[in-house]
Protein backbone atom coordinates (compact mmCIF):
# COMPACT_ATOMS: atom_id res chain seq x y z
CA UNK A 1 0.00 0.00 0.00
CA UNK A 2 3.10 2.28 1.24
CA UNK A 3 4.71 1.60 -2.50
CA UNK A 4 1.39 2.41 -4.42
CA UNK A 5 0.65 5.73 -2.81
CA UNK A 6 4.06 6.67 -3.42
CA UNK A 7 3.95 5.85 -7.05
CA UNK A 8 1.14 7.67 -7.34
CA UNK A 9 1.84 10.61 -5.33
CA UNK A 10 5.34 10.22 -7.83
CA UNK A 11 3.30 10.20 -10.93
CA UNK A 12 1.34 13.20 -9.76
CA UNK A 13 4.56 15.48 -8.98
CA UNK A 14 5.46 14.55 -12.34
CA UNK A 15 1.98 15.53 -14.07
CA UNK A 16 1.88 19.17 -12.48
CA UNK A 17 5.28 19.82 -12.84
CA UNK A 18 5.17 19.14 -16.65
CA UNK A 19 1.83 20.86 -16.67
CA UNK A 20 3.54 24.05 -15.29
CA UNK A 21 6.59 23.60 -17.76
CA UNK A 22 3.61 23.88 -20.44
CA UNK A 23 2.02 26.41 -18.97
CA UNK A 24 5.34 28.45 -18.61
CA UNK A 25 6.65 27.73 -22.39
CA UNK A 26 2.77 28.77 -23.26
CA UNK A 27 3.25 31.94 -20.75
CA UNK A 28 6.30 33.03 -23.03
CA UNK A 29 4.56 32.91 -26.27
CA UNK A 30 1.46 34.42 -25.41
CA UNK A 31 3.40 37.46 -23.74
CA UNK A 32 6.24 39.73 -24.67
CA UNK A 33 9.41 38.72 -22.66
CA UNK A 34 10.74 41.18 -20.73
CA UNK A 35 8.36 43.88 -22.55
CA UNK A 36 10.71 43.56 -25.82
CA UNK A 37 10.67 40.08 -27.21
CA UNK A 38 8.61 37.76 -29.00
CA UNK A 39 9.04 33.66 -28.43
CA UNK A 40 7.53 31.25 -30.42
CA UNK A 41 8.23 27.71 -31.45
CA UNK A 42 6.84 24.53 -33.22
CA UNK A 43 5.94 21.40 -30.91
CA UNK A 44 7.06 20.97 -27.38
CA UNK A 45 7.30 17.76 -26.30
CA UNK A 46 8.00 16.59 -22.76
CA UNK A 47 9.05 13.14 -21.52
CA UNK A 48 11.23 11.39 -18.69
CA UNK A 49 8.26 10.20 -16.51
CA UNK A 50 8.49 9.74 -13.64
CA UNK A 51 11.32 11.57 -12.45
CA UNK A 52 13.01 13.42 -15.48
CA UNK A 53 11.75 16.50 -17.18
CA UNK A 54 13.06 16.24 -20.06
CA UNK A 55 11.63 19.28 -22.63
CA UNK A 56 12.11 19.29 -26.88
CA UNK A 57 11.14 22.55 -28.29
CA UNK A 58 11.59 22.44 -32.05
CA UNK A 59 12.20 25.68 -34.50
CA UNK A 60 12.51 28.15 -31.34
CA UNK A 61 12.12 31.64 -32.87
CA UNK A 62 13.39 34.80 -30.63
CA UNK A 63 12.63 37.87 -32.09
CA UNK A 64 13.41 41.63 -30.89
CA UNK A 65 9.06 43.26 -30.94
CA UNK A 66 10.51 46.96 -32.30
CA UNK A 67 13.02 46.05 -34.73
CA UNK A 68 13.36 43.75 -37.52
CA UNK A 69 15.66 41.49 -35.99
CA UNK A 70 14.82 37.41 -35.49
CA UNK A 71 16.88 34.06 -34.35
CA UNK A 72 16.24 31.04 -35.74
CA UNK A 73 17.75 27.87 -33.80
CA UNK A 74 17.73 24.41 -33.95
CA UNK A 75 15.96 22.20 -31.32
CA UNK A 76 16.57 23.09 -27.58
CA UNK A 77 16.62 19.92 -24.89
CA UNK A 78 15.99 21.55 -21.33
CA UNK A 79 16.33 18.48 -18.43
CA UNK A 80 15.27 19.00 -15.36
CA UNK A 81 14.00 16.42 -12.27
CA UNK A 82 10.64 17.12 -10.43
CA UNK A 83 12.27 17.78 -7.44
CA UNK A 84 13.80 20.63 -8.16
CA UNK A 85 11.20 22.49 -10.61
CA UNK A 86 13.07 25.77 -11.09
CA UNK A 87 16.08 24.78 -12.68
CA UNK A 88 16.78 23.10 -15.73
CA UNK A 89 19.69 22.47 -17.60
CA UNK A 90 19.91 23.05 -21.57
CA UNK A 91 21.61 22.32 -24.79
CA UNK A 92 21.46 22.55 -28.31
CA UNK A 93 23.70 22.29 -31.71
CA UNK A 94 23.81 23.38 -34.89
CA UNK A 95 22.81 26.24 -36.97
CA UNK A 96 21.51 29.64 -35.83
CA UNK A 97 20.41 31.96 -38.23
CA UNK A 98 20.11 35.58 -37.31
CA UNK A 99 17.72 37.77 -39.69
CA UNK A 100 17.02 41.09 -40.02
CA UNK A 101 14.94 43.25 -42.88
CA UNK A 102 17.67 46.23 -42.35
CA UNK A 103 20.57 44.29 -43.38
CA UNK A 104 22.22 40.63 -44.17
CA UNK A 105 21.96 38.24 -41.94
CA UNK A 106 24.14 36.29 -39.84
CA UNK A 107 24.52 32.37 -39.70
CA UNK A 108 26.15 31.08 -36.32
CA UNK A 109 27.40 27.42 -36.23
CA UNK A 110 28.01 25.75 -32.54
CA UNK A 111 28.92 22.28 -32.15
CA UNK A 112 27.61 22.39 -28.74
CA UNK A 113 25.47 24.93 -26.52
CA UNK A 114 24.71 24.35 -22.91
CA UNK A 115 23.52 25.86 -19.74
CA UNK A 116 21.43 26.27 -16.64
CA UNK A 117 18.24 27.95 -16.72
CA UNK A 118 16.48 29.22 -13.39
CA UNK A 119 12.72 30.63 -13.16
CA UNK A 120 10.61 31.38 -9.85
CA UNK A 121 7.29 32.47 -10.63
CA UNK A 122 7.58 31.83 -14.54
CA UNK A 123 9.89 34.54 -14.71
CA UNK A 124 13.63 34.45 -15.28
CA UNK A 125 15.96 35.14 -12.52
CA UNK A 126 19.30 33.24 -13.34
CA UNK A 127 20.73 32.00 -16.74
CA UNK A 128 23.99 30.49 -17.54
CA UNK A 129 26.21 29.75 -21.12
CA UNK A 130 29.00 27.81 -22.16
CA UNK A 131 29.13 27.44 -26.44
CA UNK A 132 33.07 26.28 -27.59
CA UNK A 133 34.29 26.36 -31.14
CA UNK A 134 31.93 29.02 -32.37
CA UNK A 135 31.96 29.83 -36.42
CA UNK A 136 29.89 33.28 -37.19
CA UNK A 137 29.54 33.67 -41.02
CA UNK A 138 28.04 36.85 -43.22
CA UNK A 139 30.69 39.15 -41.03
CA UNK A 140 31.37 41.48 -44.22
CA UNK A 141 34.11 39.57 -46.06
CA UNK A 142 34.85 37.13 -43.71
CA UNK A 143 33.65 34.83 -40.97
CA UNK A 144 34.69 35.25 -37.21
CA UNK A 145 35.59 32.25 -34.82
CA UNK A 146 34.85 32.08 -31.52
CA UNK A 147 37.28 29.70 -29.14
CA UNK A 148 34.69 29.72 -26.17
CA UNK A 149 31.73 31.91 -24.75
CA UNK A 150 30.68 31.87 -21.64
CA UNK A 151 27.79 34.01 -20.02
CA UNK A 152 25.66 34.67 -17.01
CA UNK A 153 22.43 36.42 -16.12
CA UNK A 154 21.05 37.24 -12.39
CA UNK A 155 17.82 39.14 -12.22
CA UNK A 156 16.61 40.29 -8.72
CA UNK A 157 13.92 42.72 -8.93
CA UNK A 158 13.85 42.56 -4.87
CA UNK A 159 16.63 44.58 -4.63
CA UNK A 160 15.19 47.29 -6.14
CA UNK A 161 15.58 49.82 -3.48
CA UNK A 162 18.52 49.26 -2.25
CA UNK A 163 20.64 51.53 -5.23
CA UNK A 164 23.96 50.03 -3.45
CA UNK A 165 23.52 46.52 -5.22
CA UNK A 166 22.72 45.69 -8.66
CA UNK A 167 19.46 44.04 -9.29
CA UNK A 168 20.81 42.52 -12.64
CA UNK A 169 23.85 41.27 -13.58
CA UNK A 170 25.46 40.12 -16.74
CA UNK A 171 28.88 38.85 -17.43
CA UNK A 172 30.18 37.66 -21.02
CA UNK A 173 33.55 36.17 -21.27
CA UNK A 174 34.78 34.98 -24.93
CA UNK A 175 38.04 33.75 -25.67
CA UNK A 176 40.35 33.13 -28.81
CA UNK A 177 38.66 35.79 -31.19
CA UNK A 178 39.67 35.60 -34.49
CA UNK A 179 38.79 37.33 -38.21
CA UNK A 180 38.91 34.34 -40.30
CA UNK A 181 39.28 36.66 -44.10
CA UNK A 182 41.82 36.34 -47.17
CA UNK A 183 42.01 39.80 -47.01
CA UNK A 184 43.67 40.49 -43.51
CA UNK A 185 47.58 41.11 -43.13
CA UNK A 186 49.46 38.18 -41.07
CA UNK A 187 49.35 40.40 -38.12
CA UNK A 188 45.73 40.90 -38.05
CA UNK A 189 45.02 37.31 -38.12
CA UNK A 190 45.95 37.17 -34.90
CA UNK A 191 43.24 36.28 -32.46
CA UNK A 192 42.01 38.46 -29.73
CA UNK A 193 43.03 36.58 -26.46
CA UNK A 194 39.67 37.81 -24.74
CA UNK A 195 37.38 40.03 -24.13
CA UNK A 196 35.68 40.41 -20.52
CA UNK A 197 32.71 42.13 -20.11
CA UNK A 198 30.71 42.76 -16.38
CA UNK A 199 27.54 45.16 -16.41
CA UNK A 200 25.15 45.78 -13.67
CA UNK A 201 22.06 47.75 -13.02
CA UNK A 202 20.77 49.20 -10.36
CA UNK A 203 16.70 50.46 -9.42
CA UNK A 204 13.59 49.17 -10.44
CA UNK A 205 14.01 46.57 -14.05
CA UNK A 206 13.56 49.37 -16.98
CA UNK A 207 12.35 46.76 -19.56
CA UNK A 208 8.85 45.39 -18.51
CA UNK A 209 7.30 47.15 -21.24
CA UNK A 210 5.59 49.93 -20.07
CA UNK A 211 5.71 53.43 -21.65
CA UNK A 212 7.00 54.84 -18.33
CA UNK A 213 9.71 52.06 -17.11
CA UNK A 214 12.59 54.40 -18.26
CA UNK A 215 10.93 57.25 -15.89
CA UNK A 216 10.42 55.22 -12.84
CA UNK A 217 13.77 53.89 -12.95
CA UNK A 218 15.44 57.47 -13.50
CA UNK A 219 13.26 58.89 -11.13
CA UNK A 220 14.24 55.55 -8.49
CA UNK A 221 17.94 56.61 -9.06
CA UNK A 222 18.61 53.65 -11.05
CA UNK A 223 22.32 53.48 -12.57
CA UNK A 224 24.01 51.23 -15.66
CA UNK A 225 27.10 50.12 -13.96
CA UNK A 226 30.16 49.14 -16.68
CA UNK A 227 31.71 46.75 -13.67
CA UNK A 228 34.85 45.39 -16.41
CA UNK A 229 35.86 45.88 -19.35
CA UNK A 230 38.77 43.97 -20.55
CA UNK A 231 39.98 43.18 -23.85
CA UNK A 232 43.43 42.02 -24.88
CA UNK A 233 45.20 42.00 -28.26
CA UNK A 234 48.98 41.26 -29.78
CA UNK A 235 50.63 43.18 -26.65
CA UNK A 236 47.49 45.39 -26.43
CA UNK A 237 44.97 45.67 -23.36
CA UNK A 238 42.59 47.96 -22.90
CA UNK A 239 40.23 48.12 -19.44
CA UNK A 240 37.69 50.40 -18.32
CA UNK A 241 34.61 50.92 -15.65
CA UNK A 242 31.97 53.59 -15.62
CA UNK A 243 28.06 54.49 -14.42
CA UNK A 244 25.57 56.40 -16.25
CA UNK A 245 22.08 57.17 -15.50
CA UNK A 246 19.36 59.42 -17.32
CA UNK A 247 18.90 63.49 -16.80
CA UNK A 248 15.69 64.86 -16.37
CA UNK A 249 15.47 64.39 -20.28
CA UNK A 250 15.98 61.09 -20.43
CA UNK A 251 19.54 61.54 -22.02
CA UNK A 252 22.69 59.59 -21.07
CA UNK A 253 24.78 61.27 -18.32
CA UNK A 254 27.91 59.90 -16.60
CA UNK A 255 31.59 58.70 -16.56
CA UNK A 256 33.84 56.18 -17.99
CA UNK A 257 37.57 55.98 -17.87
CA UNK A 258 39.08 53.32 -19.90
CA UNK A 259 42.91 52.50 -19.76
CA UNK A 260 44.90 51.46 -22.58
CA UNK A 261 48.80 49.99 -22.43
CA UNK A 262 50.84 48.40 -25.56
CA UNK A 263 49.63 51.16 -27.90
CA UNK A 264 53.12 52.01 -29.43
CA UNK A 265 54.52 48.59 -29.61
CA UNK A 266 51.30 47.59 -31.37
CA UNK A 267 52.00 50.11 -33.76
CA UNK A 268 55.26 48.91 -34.48
CA UNK A 269 54.75 45.47 -34.72
CA UNK A 270 51.98 46.17 -36.97
CA UNK A 271 54.75 48.22 -39.03
CA UNK A 272 57.15 45.77 -38.97
CA UNK A 273 54.80 43.10 -40.16
CA UNK A 274 54.15 44.86 -43.64
CA UNK A 275 50.38 45.76 -41.86
CA UNK A 276 50.25 49.01 -41.28
CA UNK A 277 52.66 52.09 -42.85
CA UNK A 278 54.45 53.97 -40.83
CA UNK A 279 52.28 57.14 -41.69
CA UNK A 280 49.22 55.00 -40.58
CA UNK A 281 50.73 54.47 -37.89
CA UNK A 282 51.67 57.75 -37.27
CA UNK A 283 47.95 58.85 -37.81
CA UNK A 284 46.42 56.60 -35.28
CA UNK A 285 48.79 57.19 -32.86
CA UNK A 286 48.29 61.50 -32.96
CA UNK A 287 43.86 60.61 -33.17
CA UNK A 288 44.67 58.39 -29.59
CA UNK A 289 47.11 61.06 -28.29
CA UNK A 290 44.74 63.22 -28.47
CA UNK A 291 41.55 61.21 -26.77
CA UNK A 292 44.07 60.58 -24.13
CA UNK A 293 46.20 61.53 -21.64
CA UNK A 294 49.12 59.82 -20.04
CA UNK A 295 49.35 58.01 -16.61
CA UNK A 296 51.92 59.06 -14.91
CA UNK A 297 51.62 55.89 -12.47
CA UNK A 298 52.24 53.14 -15.22
CA UNK A 299 54.64 54.01 -18.16
CA UNK A 300 53.46 54.04 -21.62
CA UNK A 301 49.62 53.60 -20.80
CA UNK A 302 46.84 55.95 -21.67
CA UNK A 303 44.06 57.32 -20.26
CA UNK A 304 40.24 57.98 -21.79
CA UNK A 305 38.32 59.54 -19.79
CA UNK A 306 34.50 59.73 -21.49
CA UNK A 307 31.68 61.58 -19.95
CA UNK A 308 28.30 62.32 -20.89
CA UNK A 309 26.40 65.11 -19.56
CA UNK A 310 23.96 67.87 -20.82
CA UNK A 311 23.12 66.05 -24.03
CA UNK A 312 26.82 66.25 -25.07
CA UNK A 313 29.47 62.67 -25.55
CA UNK A 314 32.75 63.98 -24.66
CA UNK A 315 36.12 62.44 -24.88
CA UNK A 316 38.64 64.39 -23.17
CA UNK A 317 36.60 67.31 -23.18
CA UNK A 318 36.78 66.70 -27.14
CA UNK A 319 32.86 67.04 -28.26
CA UNK A 320 32.31 63.16 -30.22
CA UNK A 321 28.29 63.23 -30.21
CA UNK A 322 25.09 64.79 -29.20
CA UNK A 323 22.78 62.68 -26.99
CA UNK A 324 19.09 62.16 -27.59
CA UNK A 325 16.75 60.95 -25.07
CA UNK A 326 16.21 57.25 -24.87
CA UNK A 327 12.95 55.79 -25.48
CA UNK A 328 13.46 51.93 -24.74
CA UNK A 329 16.19 49.48 -23.70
Amino acid sequence: MTALTLSLAVSALWLIEAHQVKATIADWTDRPLAGQFAFSHAAVEIDGFPFQLDVSISEPVLAVIARSYHWHGPVLRVHGVIWRPNRFDYETAGRVEHASNDADGLVINVPALRGTVEIADRILRHASLRAESVHIGGIGSGDMAVGGVEALLDLMPERAADLKTDTAELKLSLQAIALVSDQLGSAFKEPISKIDLALGLTGPPPWDGTPHALTRWRDAGGTFELHELALAWSGLKLEGDGTFALDDQLRPEGAFAFRLDGLQATLQRLIDAGDLSPEFAELIGQHIAELSVPDDRVPGRLLIGVTAQDGRLTVQDHLVDVLTPITGP
